[in-house]
């Protein structure tokens, strides 16, 4: 047996390893969501990135041996693949534990962050002829706090080119 197929052997019981691991955190999200801790889904979370990078290095090294393009580009799918349903699962985890911590309905958090808009300041801005520059942040509750500041500008007018030729260099020049 050579190198390249002991890697793969290994890397095969890895993935069926993670495939059962994240379908068991599926199932468990889809039926005793409320049974979850803060510390089981630490645990999770640690493990996940640590599968996450264990995965990575066989894949990094299976693919260091691969030398046909075709066999090298399928295992570059599948390894995104993969890394791609680790990615998902740790983010669901992540978030659950984040509400589970701050003890928040879910639904708060979602509706203050789909009512996030970034240019909300923009009309008042343009109306009191200020330059205004905002940062909405969340406090842990999920609430949205705004700051503020505005600077006074003067106004400005600024003559317009009607299209003489002979009057292009004076306008140019303004500038």
């Amino acid at each position: 047996m050579d190198e390249l197929s002991k890697l793969k052997k290994s890397r095969g019981v890895l993935r069926t390893s993670i495939t059962k691991y994240l379908n068991k955190i599926e199932a468990d999200f889809k039926e005793n969501l409320d049974s979850f801790t803060v510390t089981i889904l630490e645990e999770s979370l640690i493990y996940l990135k640590a599968i996450e990078k264990q995965l990575k290095d066989s894949d990094n090294e299976i693919q260091k041996l691969i030398e046909n393009e075709q066999d090298f580009d399928s295992e570059i799918e599948s390894a995104i693949e993969y890394n791609q349903k680790i990615i998902i699962c740790s983010s669901k985890v992540a978030a659950e534990l984040k509400i589970i911590q701050n003890k928040v309905d879910p639904q708060v958090i979602a509706s203050n962050i789909s009512s996030l808009r970034i240019n909300e300041n923009a009309t008042t801005d343009e109306q009191y002829n200020t330059l205004g520059s905002s940062t909405i942040a969340f406090d842990a509750l999920g609430n949205r706090n705004n700051s503020v500041k505005t600077i006074k500008l003067p106004k400005l007018s600024i003559d317009k080119y009607y299209g003489d030729p002979c009057s292009w260099l004076e306008f140019r020049n303004r500038f």
